[in-house]
């Protein structure tokens, strides 16, 4: 394990090894209209490679967790093809970023903000 990897884990996710969560605060959203402030709160769990997803406004979908070098990544593919990907990296800063298909038309929207401990 390199020792980017041992400063996340100790530093942000030193969670009992079973399960950990997350909480994510995003204050900016970027799409085709621009960038602006936005209050968006996201929930990750997960054990292992296994999670789950749930947003501030209730939806749940089950995500599948790659632990990257320097990154957690967080991924979901939605049933019609949709992706959704929130990568969190070393300290908590955090992006989520959802590729939709609306009309035909791509449609990507993409948070930026911080991940934290639940908990802490």
């Amino acid at each position: 394990m390199t020792l980017v990897r041992s400063a996340l884990a100790l530093l942000l996710l030193s969670a009992p090894a079973s399960a950990q969560s997350l909480r994510c605060g995003f204050d900016r959203v970027c799409d085709a209209e621009g960038c602006r402030s936005t209050s968006f709160e996201l929930r990750l769990d997960w054990e292992g490679e296994d999670g789950r997803f749930t947003d501030g406004a209730g939806r749940s979908g089950d995500v599948t967790v790659a632990e990257m070098e320097a990154f957690w990544h967080f991924i979901e593919i939605m049933e019609r093809g949709d992706l959704v990907l929130t990568s969190v990296a070393e300290g908590g800063v955090a992006v989520h970023s959802k590729h939709a298909l609306l009309g035909g038309k791509l449609a990507p929207t993409q948070y930026h903000g911080a991940c934290r401990r639940s908990g802490d």
